[in-house]
């Protein structure tokens, strides 16, 4: 029986060998595509609002939202 600490260890590795990694093998990259996906999930779960708490109309544009610029 694995203990907490045991458990949070192999879930770690298993996260970083199997779900971390991009198709090339790089860890902490990202795509406008996937961003894009993941907002557009969302505005079609009906999750995502405005600052005053509106739903959204369209999902937004989140070419601005993330930079790769700091990756070696």
């Amino acid at each position: 029986m694995l203990t907490n600490t045991e458990l949070v260890k192999e879930s770690e590795r298993l996260l970083a060998k199997e779900y971390y990694l991009a198709a090339d093998g790089t860890i902490g990259g990202q795509s406008a595509e996937r961003w894009q996906a993941f907002a557009d999930f969302e505005y079609k779960a009906g999750l995502l609002a405005d600052a005053n708490g509106k739903k959204l109309t369209k999902a937004p544009d989140t070419s601005a939202f993330f930079t790769t610029k700091y990756l070696p």
